[in-house]
């Protein structure tokens, strides 16, 4: 149950991207996705992969799945390939703003308070 309860809101943020539908991206992507609630979450014999922007923090030295066990948990729990950008703590608020500018946006950001007018762009 617990793992339900912290792999669903990641899930959530995982399957919705900024740019596009949710119906364009469920009518795109989901011949291969198990039902609602079912683990992994991409069927046998298929791959998916989204890209992360994910800040590290004092506490957490790397997002990549070789060295971060809930990272690879969450990659083996779901069979979904998590691709990471890692920026420091010192310099994320000028590569989250570099990206967004550019419109090179990654499917799931984390770690980035926003105030609600830097979220109209999505």
């Amino acid at each position: 149950m617990l793992k339900k309860i912290i792999v669903a809101p990641i899930l959530i943020g995982l399957l919705t991207a900024c740019g596009g539908t949710q119906t364009e991206i469920v009518r795109e992507r989901g011949d291969i996705y198990t039902p609602v609630g079912t683990y992994p979450v991409v069927k046998e014999g298929e791959t998916d992969s989204f890209s992360v922007f994910a800040p590290l923090r004092t506490s957490v030295t790397t997002y990549d799945p070789e060295i971060n066990q809930f990272s690879k948990r969450l990659e083996e729990l779901t069979g979904v390939t998590l691709e990471y950008t890692e920026p420091t703590s010192i310099d994320k608020r000028q590569k989250f703003n570099i990206m967004m500018t550019g419109g090179d946006y990654t499917d799931v950001i984390l770690d980035m308070w926003l105030a609600p007018s830097e979220l109209w762009h999505c």
